[in-house]
Order: structure tokens, then C-alpha cells, then sequence
């Protein structure tokens, strides 16, 4: 937790203002450039190991790292030096590499783990010779194998740690012979067989295993084969191992047009398994995407299809953040797609691909690489009309609370907490219609410490003209994660270039276990609108309220009875009148608006109120409602008590109230909030069933009947995380 500090000098504030500022990232960025600089045309491989990231390369071959690949700034990728020349028992001649496969692994008897890196090599004869790498640092590297001949073993296809051995699967990708078919393991001493040539008998097309995958006990396969078989008996094939030694065919996926295994992941308790189909069918029917429970295989492509038609396999599948992303790639020259999907269930898909990507469809073949490094989800892709790979990276809006919008310096700012252990706080920034990563709020300090919460937290902006200077900032209140104090900073420029985060201060003698909430009111004071924040008492229940006035805080007021909640209460002021919100005490689902129209904190006087109609569910995380004024408005957002929808109601008085209906599309679980900028209306929130935050324009229809859907929510992301809303 964030604690002040003492101030520091100016020019260490400016120099880290500089850098802050220009710390902003598009939410889909592009992390290298031309091929990594050597002109390579496909990533194979990422993987992270000891906090950086490594990409292994193919024509030409390679291997490069990115230090720190969660930074907000400064990605730089440097060529990881392997010194083959060095290493004993390889060809002293060896002039290239391809690096088809990583793995990090830690065997038995290592006390860290180890970077496996496959390496397929020509000397300069044309002797083609395989082998793996090992390297406990990333720097100092030894030969983790024998050095195998092409002819013998086979190309190295995947590599995948089950029972304490690391296992890597070879075979003839030429199609030419099928002797080199074999898997072999290490428990990171000694090399044993585990499938000899030979042993098993594949399916018709079928040369070898292409894919690895640990699930439920055992060890899965995938076959990888002859694309281009069209005969109708020809199916794709899953082996299986609970020991290493023997293997059992658990699934025969045939289909007009199936060619072979292409990738594996698990996911919900599932395994999903994705295909490459041939190209020479005469209709397009798309890659298909199976699951299997252990006991039974469904085609989840078999009435629905959920990728491109011209695509013809699922390169890469992962899960990232209880989230299935799907990779899809190939097709005809002209019209080959390289596309990345999302689901939250493995059945309904959302395409997100860049932008850079999916406009040129004439370059693109297929999805090289796929990872997930802390929030980011990065991909690699494989290029055939230019030899220019291209590793891309998405900075995903997660949170376990309710996030919170605010509009400042003529810009919309989405602030949200991590559902990671250090809970931060996250700012995005929507500028025109481009959202860019800001980044984790911090202090302005050299320390920079970030600030964090569990509970939804609450922000505004705020702008005042005073007798001879403008006041402009961007407020935000939180609660403390550790305890139940409630703290507050701000972002302010004090009339220079750059804007940047204050140290946070308390919000002395206020104490809470729900989620707090604030607003500028003004208290007929000359200052201008005052820091106003509400929150509930712990012991008691009741609404509270304390008023910034100059450096100091008020006394603590309270909101007479019967204002008690179990739920964090909204603050919203609306044509000089402080509104309160909040739901009722216990079982009391309904919604209630409190308003107080004598600005004088002292004065007790309020008058309460229940919304017509306006059932919220409780919440330990968030507030009860969302409000803003709109459009010469009040405009308050909530969920239903007993479904997901998110419903509205509108005032032009504060009194009378419009039932609007509930939001076409969207359904959550936590409390929005709404934000205005100009004549738009913008909402975020958090989808049931997914953590992914979602945001984006919201156009009203005054005319909607009540407790029908109605409104029209439009995402300004990539991903709509919705797949019923308007993008």
C-alpha cells in the first residue's frame, strides 16, 4: 500500500513527468520491427522464462529476449547469443539454425529450471543435424542432448513436460519417410524412448506426432500429416500415455475435409483440440475446434462456425486469464488469414484480431507463437509474401470489482483495479477513439509506488475557474486493501507540460468496508466545488459524508435514518443538490436517492426517497448505482436484482423519475459506471462471466418503454467482450 512521502525536487518530478508521459501504449501493439532486424518471416516459439521473454525463429533462425515484456515503455528485443562454435560434439561448420520449439523445464534433480531451446541446423555441406539446447540463465548455454541426423530422427516438432520428463516428438515434416516418427524424454540427465519408430501403427496420412499436451493424468498427442489425402476414410488422430511407454489411440476426428492435429490446450476442465484441414476441398469449411471431457469428443464446429471460412487451421491455442484465445491461419494465395479469437466458454467466439493484421490478408498465413506474460497476451505471426515475422502484444483490462470512468482535459479515463495479488489500480485513456494504456497509477515520487484496492473505486474531473487561475485535476478515491481507511490523490500539472499523480493522502478520520464513494460539490463557498465523499460505517451501517475544506477534512456528518446500507453509496451534485444513493439495509433490495438542497454541511436536513421500481442486488465490492448528469439530466445505471441486465432511470428534477428500461446487449454481474464528454455518453463495465473490462459510447433511447431492452452500447475496443453488442 502506498504510503506518503517526502517531497522531491523539482527536477527529478519533471524528468519522471517526461517519462510518464510518454509511457501511453495503444491496447494492441506491435512490440518488433522488420523481421527482428534479420528480415525472419515466422516467430515459432515464445516462451517466459526468469521474467523475460524469448522468441525462437525460422528462416532465418534465431533466438531474441525482451527483458522486462510487461513494461509500459522501452521494448527492445536483443539476439540471444547461443555460441554454437563453443559447444563440443556439434558440427564446427554449421552456417544456419531454425528454432522450432522452447520449453522451460526443471527436472527432479535440478534446483532451477532450465530454457530448452530445439535447434534444427544445416553445416555447410548440407548436413542437416538436430539437437537441443539448455541454459539455466539465458546467457551460458550447454548441449542438453545428443546431436541427432535428420535422416534418423526427424525434424523436432513439440516438447511438453509430463510426470517429471521433459518429452519432445519427431518426424519427417517432408512426408517423405516415416522411420524418423518417434518421441523421446529426459528427466533431464538421461534420454529414453518412449515411442520407437515404428511402434505404433498411425492412421492413414498420419506420419507422426505434432503436438503435446498434459491433461487429466496423462499425456496427450496429436498427429500431424499428408494435407493433401482426400480420401473420405482419412481421419486425424489422438494417442494417449499415463506412463510414457504405452500409448492408446483415444480419438478418431474424421471430417470431409480433416487433415491432421494442430494445436492443444486445456481449458475449463477440458481438453480442446484444434485442426488443420485441407486445402484442395472444393468448398471452404474452416478449421474445426473439438473439446473432450476424458470420456467424450464434440465437434464445436459441427453447426456453428466459429472462425473464418477462408482460414484452414487452428495454429495456436491458449489460455489466458480464464479466457480460451484461439489462433487461426492459412488459406488461398490472396485470401490467407491470420486471425486471433477470444471465448469465455469455449463455444461463443469474438475475433480481436490488430487491426495491422487483419487488413492485409494477401501477406498473412498464420499464427506462429501464442503467451501470456502477466497482463499481456503476446502472439507471433508467419508471413509468405514478406519475410517480416511480427510479435504483437495485447494489454487486457481485467478486474475482479467494478471499474470507474471520469471525463478530464477533454479526454475519457477508465480506472480499474487488477484481480492480481498486488491489486493496482490501472489507468486507460481514451483519446478521440484510440484507448491507450497509461498505465498503474503511481506516485510521482522517484519510488514510484503504485496505489491499490479490492474495492470498485471512484474517480472525476474536475474543472473551476476561480477569481484568477483554472483549476483542473482528475480525482481519485479508494479504499485501503489492508485496512478500511480511505485514501485520495489526484493528477495535476500546477500550470506546467505534464500531468502526474500526487502522493496520496488520507481521508482522515473516514473509515469504511464497502467501496467508498466522491464527488465536487459546491458548499456555497467562494472556493469553488469541494471534494465531497460518502461512504458507509462499519459498525453502524450508516451514511456518512466528509467535505475537503482547503487542506484539511470536515467533520464527520451523517445522513439521517433511514440511510443505512450494506452496500457502497453514490454521490452525484446536480443543479446545486447533493444526491446520495444507496440500497437498502439487509434484505432491502430497492434503490434510494437522498437529496440535500441547503448547502451547509451542519444542516441536517435531507429528504429520502426510494427510486420507483429500482431493485439493485448487494454488493461487498461496489457501489450500489452509477450516476451521472447528462444532457440536462440525471441518469443513474444499476444492476437488476435478480438478472444481469443493467437498467437506467432518469430525472430532470431529481424527483420525478423515467423507467428506461434496461441496455441491449450487456449483462454484469458488477456495478457500471457512466461518464460524459460533449454530447456522449460513455459506460463501462465488467461482463458476467468474464473479468475483461468493456467500455464505450452509450446512446440512449428516451422513447424506450420500461422493463424492455432498449439503448444502444456501441465498444470502443477491439473486442466488444459481448458478443451481442455493437462494435
Amino acid at each position: 500500500m502506498l504510503r506518503p512521502r517526502e517531497p522531491v525536487s523539482l527536477m527529478i518530478i519533471c524528468a519522471l513527468l517526461l517519462l510518464i508521459t510518454v509511457s501511453t501504449q495503444a491496447q494492441w501493439e506491435q512490440t518488433n520491427d522488420d523481421g527482428f532486424g534479420i528480415g525472419s518471416s515466422s516467430t515459432e516459439s515464445l516462451v517466459v522464462f526468469n521474467g523475460t521473454l524469448y522468441a525462437g525463429l525460422r528462416n532465418p533462425g534465431a533466438v531474441y529476449r525482451l527483458g522486462n515484456p510487461t513494461a509500459s515503455i522501452l521494448l527492445h528485443w536483443r539476439e540471444v547469443d547461443l555460441s554454437l562454435p563453443h559447444l563440443s560434439d556439434l558440427p564446427d561448420d554449421i552456417e544456419d539454425i531454425e528454432v522450432p520449439c522452447m520449453y522451460v523445464f526443471m527436472g527432479e534433480h535440478d534446483r532451477w529450471p532450465w530454457l530448452y531451446v530445439a535447434v534444427h541446423a544445416q553445416t555447410r555441406w548440407g548436413e542437416d543435424v538436430r539437437f537441443v539446447l539448455r541454459s539455466q540463465t539465458g546467457y551460458a548455454w550447454e548441449l542438453a542432448s545428443e546431436v541427432w541426423e535428420q535422416s534418423t530422427h526427424g525434424e523436432i516438432k513439440a516438447m511438453e513436460a509430463f510426470e517429471g520428463s521433459l518429452y519432445v516428438a519427431f518426424g519427417d515434416t517432408q512426408r517423405v519417410r516415416r522411420e524418423p516418427f518417434r518421441v523421446l524424454r529426459t528427466d533431464g540427465i538421461r534420454w529414453y524412448e518412449s515411442v520407437s519408430s515404428g511402434e505404433l501403427e498411425l492412421g492413414l496420412g498420419d506420419w507422426y506426432f505434432g503436438v503435446l499436451k498434459t491433461y487429466g493424468g496423462h499425456l496427450y498427442a496429436g498427429t500431424f500429416g499428408l494435407n493433401e489425402s482426400m480420401d473420405p476414410a482419412r481421419t486425424a488422430e489422438v494417442w494417449r500415455t499415463g506412463n510414457g511407454d504405452n500409448w492408446t489411440k483415444i480419438g478418431d476426428l474424421t471430417s470431409p475435409t480433416m487433415a491432421q492435429i494442430q494445436a492443444m490446450e486445456v481449458f475449463d476442465g477440458a481438453l480442446y483440440v484444434g485442426t488443420k484441414n485441407h486445402a484442395l476441398s472444393e468448398e471452404l469449411t474452416g478449421p474445426e475446434l473439438w473439446r473432450f471431457d476424458g470420456s467424450t469428443w464434440e465437434n464445436l464446429s459441427a453447426d456453428s462456425q466459429p472462425f473464418v471460412r477462408e482460414a484452414l487451421h487452428v495454429d495456436k491455442l491458449l489460455t489466458h486469464h480464464g479466457v480460451l484465445y484461439a489462433a487461426t491461419g492459412g488459406g488461398p494465395r490472396g485470401a490467407a488469414h491470420t486471425r486471433l479469437y477470444r471465448s469465455t466458454n469455449g463455444e461463443v467466439w469474438e475475433q480481436i484480431t490488430p487491426d495491422s493484421v487483419r487488413l492485409r490478408p494477401e501477406e498473412n498465413y498464420a499464427t506462429g507463437a501464442l503467451v501470456s506474460v502477466g497482463e499481456f497476451l503476446y502472439f507471433g505471426s508467419t508471413y509468405t509474401g514478406l519475410n517480416e515475422t511480427e510479435v504483437w502484444r495485447l494489454a487486457n483490462i481485467r478486474s475482479n470489482v467494478g471499474p470507474c470512468l471520469a471525463q478530464h482535459n477533454s479526454d475519457i479515463h477508465l480506472l480499474y483495479a487488477m484481480p492480481t495479488a498486488d491489486r493496482n489500480i490501472v489507468e486507460f485513456v481514451l483519446n478521440g477513439s484510440e484507448p491507450f494504456l497509461s498505465g498503474p497509477v503511481h506516485d510521482q515520487d522517484v519510488a514510484r509506488e503504485w496505489v491499490n484496492t479490492t474495492k470498485q473505486p471512484v474517480t472525476y474531473g474536475f474543472a473551476h475557474t476561480g477569481l484568477s487561475i483554472r483549476t483542473e485535476y482528475l480525482q481519485l478515491v479508494y479504499r485501503d486493501p489492508e485496512d478500511q481507511r480511505i485514501w485520495q490523490t489526484r493528477k495535476t500539472n500546477l500550470g506546467a507540460r505534464y500531468w502526474y499523480w500526487e502522493t496520496p493522502s488520507l481521508v482522515e478520520g473516514a473509515l469504511t468496508h464497502l467501496a467508498p464513494a466522491a464527488t465536487a460539490h459546491d458548499w456555497s463557498g467562494i472556493s469553488g466545488p469541494q471534494m465531497t465523499v460518502a461512504y458507509v460505517d462499519p459498525d453502524t451501517s450508516k451514511i456518512h459524508f466528509r467535505v475537503k475544506e482547503g487542506t484539511r477534512w470536515s467533520a464527520e456528518y451523517t445522513i439521517p435514518r433511514p440511510a443505512r446500507t450494506t452496500t457502497g453509496p453514490e454521490i452525484v451534485s446536480f443543479q446545486d443538490v447533493l444526491y446520495v444513493i444507496a440500497r437498502g439495509y439487509g434484505f432491502d433490495a430497492a434503490l434510494y436517492i437522498a437529496r440535500k438542497e441547503i448547502n451547509n454541511a451542519i444542516n441536517t436536513q435531507w429528504t429520502i426517497s426510494g427510486i420507483p421500481r429500482a431493485f439493485t442486488r448487494r454488493s461487498t465490492t461496489d457501489r450500489a448505482a452509477a450516476a451521472v448528469v447528462f444532457d440536462g439530466a440525471l441518469i443513474v445505471a444499476y444492476v437488476g436484482h435478480n438478472n444481469d441486465y443493467i437498467w437506467l432511470r432518469r430525472s430532470t428534477d431529481g424527483v420525478t423519475w423515467e423507467r428506461l428500461g434496461y441496455i441491449r446487449g450487456p449483462e454484469t454481474e458488477n456495478t457500471p459506471d457512466l461518464a460524459v464528454r460533449g454530447s456522449t455518453l460513455y459506460l463501462a463495465f465488467r461482463p458476467s462471466g468474464d473479468q475483461e473490462i468493456c467500455f464505450g459510447t452509450l446512446e440512449l433511447d428516451l422513447d424506450n418503454e420500461q422493463d424492455t431492452a432498449g439503448h444502444t452500447w456501441r465498444s470502443l475496443r477491439p473486442m466488444s467482450c459481448c458478443p451481442s453488442c455493437v462494435l
